[in-house]
């Protein structure tokens, strides 16, 4: 089963802000577990699915561009697991630009983080990310234009007397 399960909806709480390890953490806004589906055997996974027929689960996974589903029959090859580190150098590069450019301030750019006790664990990156593993650089540089949204108008440069800019 590497196909990508239907959502009926997708979670706004992110996996960073859940405490537990990589295979499964509890989410205190829903008070459930969310296991992820990437890491779970074939036999694990049947069975959350199967219970998803009869009742509320949470659950988290890896989906590669190509719509497939990560699982441990199918894991991250080498060249995917580099663009995933590309994109997350890519997403900071975007934003340290949105900052140096004004479009954001540093203030806007803190997260909050829960008061429980659970939030102080350090944590793992977010395998349920909504960006899939880019293959190539150029996916990789369509990805992140999106992130860099200014709400400031961009300065007009005053032409120089002789007519250029």
């Amino acid at each position: 089963m590497s196909h990508t399960p239907k959502l009926g909806f997708v979670c706004p709480m992110p996996w960073t802000q859940m405490s537990g390890d990589d295979r499964g953490r509890f989410c205190y806004a829903c008070r459930m577990q969310v296991p992820n589906l990437s890491l779970l055997s074939f036999e694990e996974r049947q069975r959350i699915l199967e219970r998803a027929q009869t009742e509320k689960v949470c659950g988290t996974f890896l989906v590669r561009l190509s719509g497939e589903m990560v699982t441990p029959e199918k894991p991250l090859t080498p060249k995917e697991r580099l663009g995933i580190r590309q994109l997350g150098l890519a997403a900071l590069s975007a934003g340290a630009l949105a900052v140096a450019t004004g479009c954001v301030s540093p203030q806007q750019t803190t997260l909050a983080t829960p008061t429980t006790e659970a939030a102080t664990t350090p944590t793992a990156q977010n395998p349920a990310s909504t960006v899939d593993n880019p293959k190539t650089e150029e996916e990789t540089i369509i990805l992140m234009i999106g992130l860099i949204i200014c709400e400031k108008p961009a300065p007009v440069r005053p032409k120089l007397p002789n007519g250029k800019w």
